[in-house]
């Protein structure tokens, strides 16, 4: 029952009801005061009369004896009974929409392998859904959104809820994924999903796009790679602006079914050649190296190719491995 506390708790913090919450409690203790200096009672008379007077209960056993107590009556009625009335509806629509259900256990957990997890939620989703699932025969999204905002599609399961939720995670079965994509609103958001499904899963299977390239270096330093999305774009825009075909070069490379862009262990025979050296007899058109996780063209520097390092290639679907 404790997690389920901390997930209303987690939900409701992202809403007024926090405000609205915080409103009452300063208006009942306003009113409460204010009864018991006017009216000539204690404090916890007050209290017990704010209380009885803003949940609408109404006993009737302490009331007003004068002008001046009726006139704060007014004012705490008129001001705290709406923020109460707020309060218990925003609690009644977090847990509605955290599905009990799931959180009780009544829906099983994914029932897949080699699939993909989607943590996170961003508008681009339903465009980038149709794309990803051609690429994929399952994907998974979890998100703390309604069900209403995720398309339906035969291959894809959504679990409701916080991906930073260890319960939430243990239902998208990480630990049988093939790849996970983190997204989310903020890069705070991006963050913390990401070092909580990096406690679950193998760090390189692990791919965090943030808005900018400020939240790179800290999911760098534990190994998770990233793409700050917002520098990409700025950097391919202004690519295209210098050269006009560039963005066809990249879409027929990323379009095309018929060639494979891929990441390959360096052969044996290669280790300790340049990569120059082996871009002509590759099994493919060889773009570059990558090495500690950090890519190079090889231009204008001509790199060793080493036993740790791998090349990445486009490779005509049918041809052989290089």
């Amino acid at each position: 029952m404790l997690w389920l506390v901390t997930e209303l708790l987690t939900k409701v913090r992202k809403n007024q009801t926090w405000l609205y919450t915080t409103l009452a409690g300063i208006g009942t203790l306003i009113g409460a005061t204010l009864f018991a200096l006017t009216q000539h009672v204690s404090w916890f008379t007050g209290i017990y009369w704010a209380i009885v007077t803003v949940t609408t209960v109404g006993y009737g056993d302490v009331v007003p004896k004068d002008p001046v107590g009726r006139v704060v009556a007014i004012g705490t009625m008129i001001v705290v009974i709406p923020l109460v009335g707020a309060v218990f509806a925003n609690w009644a629509a977090a847990a509605t929409s955290l599905h009990i259900g799931r959180l009780f256990g009544v829906h099983t957990a994914a029932n897949v392998k080699g699939h993909l997890v989607i943590l996170g939620y961003t508008p681009l989703i339903p465009h980038l859904l149709s794309e990803l699932l051609n690429a994929h025969s399952a994907v998974v999204l979890v998100a703390d959104v309604d069900r209403g905002q995720v398309p339906d599609h035969p291959q894809m399961q959504f679990i409701a809820g916080d991906p930073t939720n260890p319960h939430v995670l243990a239902k998208a079965s990480l630990d049988a994924a093939e790849k996970i994509v983190v997204v989310g609103a903020s890069d705070g958001d991006v963050v913390m999903t990401a070092l909580e499904a990096q406690q679950l899963v193998p760090k390189d299977i692990i791919l965090a796009v943030t808005h900018s390239k400020t939240a790179i270096g800290a999911l760098e330093a534990v190994g998770i790679h990233g793409i700050a999305s917002q520098d990409l774009l700025g950097e391919f825009l202004t690519k295209s602006l210098e050269t006009p075909h560039a963005f066809n070069v990249l879409h027929q490379i990323l379009a095309s079914e018929s060639v494979v862009l891929e990441e390959v262990p360096v052969p044996e025979g290669w280790v300790g050649k340049p990569l120059s050296s082996v871009r002509a007899s590759a099994g493919g058109l060889v773009l570059g190296l990558v090495r500690n996780g950090a890519f190079t063209l090889g231009l204008p520097e001509d790199p060793t190719l080493t036993v740790d390092a791998t090349l990445v290639q486009l490779r005509v679907t049918g041809s052989a491995d290089s």
